[in-house]
């Protein structure tokens, strides 16, 4: 599902769909796009959409809108997000642009974030998200992205497929500080974690490998 409503103004000619003025509900957010075409009868379908900006779109309402799964462990509010070209095929399903993003709210759960009393198991209340927004055959890519927050910088790529599965790479040089993530769970943590990571799997059971280093680690008041 890539659209809940859709409010556009339609001009058909013989080449070409334009649509103006577009207001869309996607993830719970509100999408406006300056203006959008796409060529039905050239080859590939080829689409080319913006100026696109986004505010408030929520992971958990996201994962659910694609028939990824319904019920995520993760909470992510994308409070307003810019992408200024987003462009490709429709056939194959090929559609990029470069995105930018101010977010709040990151948290991993212990089990959904709908479920009574779940627990929250680390996050990330703020951060600036930048990298290439993609929809492909197989699902919604974010690739090259980089993770900013006032401590914290993570580069990293993540595929959400359409067939319940998902994969993250955490690049070499990603560092975390973890009193900025923490808690976890109840536990008090310090530290600057250096990361590089991959999980791969369906997304109720991945699989994460990795390696870590933590310096001036502190754990539950114990260094």
């Amino acid at each position: 599902l890539f659209s809940e409503t859709l409010k556009a103004q339609l001009n058909v000619s013989d080449s070409a769909v334009r649509l103006s003025k577009i207001e869309a509900i996607w993830g719970s957010g509100k999408v406006s796009i300056a203006e959008a075409k796409v060529e039905p009868f050239a080859e590939g379908k080829p689409l080319t959409a913006g100026p696109v900006t986004i505010t408030g779109l929520e992971l958990p309402d996201l994962i659910r809108d694609l028939g990824v799964h319904p019920q995520a462990i993760a909470t992510w509010t994308l409070r307003e997000a810019h992408i200024p070209e987003f462009k490709g095929t429709l056939e194959p399903l090929s559609l990029s642009g470069p995105l930018t993003t101010q977010t709040e709210n990151f948290a991993v759960f212990d089990r959904s974030v709908r479920a009574a009393g779940r627990k929250r198991m680390i996050g990330l209340p703020e951060a600036l998200v930048r990298g290439t927004f993609a929809i492909r055959t197989e699902g919604v890519l974010f690739q090259g992205f980089t993770v900013d927050s006032p401590r914290t910088h993570l580069k990293s790529t993540v595929l959400i497929e359409f067939k319940n599965r998902i994969s993250i790479d955490i690049g070499e040089g990603s560092t975390v500080d973890l009193a900025e993530v923490g808690p976890l769970v109840d536990i008090p943590i310090s530290g600057v974690a250096t990361v590089k990571a991959e999980m791969h799997g369906p997304i109720s059971h991945p699989k994460l490998t990795g390696t870590l280093s933590i310096a001036d680690f502190v754990f539950a008041g114990m260094p």
